[in-house]
C-alpha cells in the first residue's frame, strides 16, 4: 500500500487525479452529479467510452447537458451489475452521505478488478466546514446568502461529515475494499465569496494554512483509490 502524502494544493489537483484514471475505453459513474455545473464530469478532458451520472435529485440531474446517460437512483443502493466501471468520481457529495461505509461497499462492488475511485469533499477540520457540519439547513442558508450576496439559495441539501477526516476517510475506504493510493489537502477558489471583509479573512486564512501542519486544516480532501478485493 502506497503511503499517503498530504499536501497544499491548488483546484487542478482534482482534475489531474481525474484525467491521469480516466481513459478512452473507460466506464465511468459520476457518483452525486448534480447538474453538472460544479461537478466532476466537466473535470474530464479525456472523454470515455461510456459516462453515467447518478444522482437523488430529479431535477438536477434532468439540467445535466453532461450526461449522456442520467440515472435516478440512491448511492447507497446503486442499480448498477458488478464490476461494471472501471472509475467512480464524486466531487462536493460524501459530507452529505449517512452511511459512508454502506456507499464504499456498493462502490466496490460495481468497479471492476483493480478500478479507481476519486473522491473530493470537504474537510471537517477546517472551521467552516466544522461550523457547516454543526449549523442547520436554515442557518446555512442564510450564511450562504451572506457569503454570496445571492437571493436565491439552491443545493442546501443535509450533511453528516461522517467520513469527512483524512483519517476516517481512508480507514472507511481500506475496509470496505479498497487501498489509498494518494491523499492531499486543497485550497478553494474564492470568487463565489461577494462580500469582501469575509473574503478578505479567507485569503489570510489560506496563507496560514500553506505552513506545515496547518496544511490540515484547508478546506478540502481529495484521494484517489483502487479497489482491492
Amino acid at each position: 500500500m502506497l503511503e499517503t502524502k498530504f499536501i497544499g494544493v491548488t483546484m487542478s489537483i482534482y482534475r489531474d487525479f481525474v484525467n491521469k484514471a480516466v481513459s478512452p475505453e473507460s466506464v465511468v459513474l459520476d457518483l452525486g452529479c448534480g447538474d453538472g455545473k460544479y461537478g466532476a464530469i466537466r473535470e474530464i478532458s479525456v472523454r470515455p467510452k461510456i459516462l453515467i451520472g447518478l444522482d437523488n435529485d430529479e431535477g438536477l440531474i434532468k439540467e445535466n447537458s453532461y450526461l449522456a446517460y442520467r440515472v435516478l437512483g440512491d448511492a447507497h443502493n446503486l442499480p448498477f451489475r458488478q464490476n461494471s466501471f472501471d472509475l467512480i468520481i464524486t466531487r462536493e457529495v460524501f459530507e452529505h452521505i449517512e452511511n459512508p461505509d454502506t456507499v464504499l461497499f456498493e462502490a466496490a462492488r460495481v468497479l471492476k478488478a483493480n478500478g479507481k475511485m476519486i473522491i473530493q469533499t470537504p474537510n471537517k477540520l477546517n472551521p467552516i466546514s466544522f461550523l457547516s457540519s454543526i449549523l442547520s439547513l436554515k442557518t446555512k442558508a442564510r450564511l450562504k446568502r451572506l457569503l454570496t450576496n445571492e437571493s436565491k439559495i439552491e443545493g442546501n441539501y443535509k450533511t453528516y461529515y461522517r467520513c469527512n477526516t483524512s483519517r476516517k476517510l481512508s480507514h472507511t475506504l481500506r475496509r470496505n475494499g479498497f487501498s489509498v493510493e494518494s491523499l492531499v489537502y486543497e485550497r478553494i477558489g474564492l470568487d463565489w465569496i461577494k462580500n469582501p471583509i469575509i473574503k478578505a479573512a479567507f485569503i489570510i486564512f489560506q496563507k496560514i494554512t500553506k505552513v506545515g501542519f496547518l496544511r490540515c486544516f484547508r478546506q478540502q480532501i481529495i484521494c484517489a483509490a483502487k479497489k482491492t478485493e
